[in-house]
């Protein structure tokens, strides 16, 4: 028995052509990452933007608020002592009502953007334990 070399002296370019489709392959795996990290940046950059400004509206809603709280005490004071109207009174509470309804909406929001943000930053929503 003689001895066999199985080495291809020549493979019709196959070889090369594999290590082209090799490195075509590293080449947009990097491209989809560095496309997945240009989103991720954009996430969170526009959930940090979006808090910031949340967080000026809603101290500017709890300020209306406590303006609407103190006017509807002030209709309190006057209807019972006969300076006003019913109707004066019903309009300062429908505007307390109205400022704390926005209040809460501003909270939901507040809420489900740090929920974004915490998904943007990569976390995951975990039950507390009891």
């Amino acid at each position: 028995m003689l001895p066999q070399l199985d080495l291809p002296l020549f493979d019709g370019g196959t070889r090369a052509a594999q290590v082209d489709m090799s490195e075509a392959s590293r080449r947009e795996a990097l491209a989809t990452y560095e496309g997945a990290l240009q989103s991720a940046f954009r996430e969170v950059a526009d959930a940090l933007a979006v808090r910031d400004g949340l967080a000026e509206r809603l101290d500017a809603q709890q300020a209306q608020v406590a303006a609407a709280a103190q006017s509807l005490r002030f209709a309190e004071d006057s209807y019972r002592l006969g300076g006003s109207s019913q109707l004066e009174l019903l309009d300062a509470q429908r505007q307390l009502a109205t400022a704390q309804q926005a209040l809460i909406t501003l909270r939901l929001v507040e809420h489900a953007n740090r929920v974004a943000l915490l998904r943007a930053l990569g976390g995951r929503w975990t039950r507390p334990t009891l």
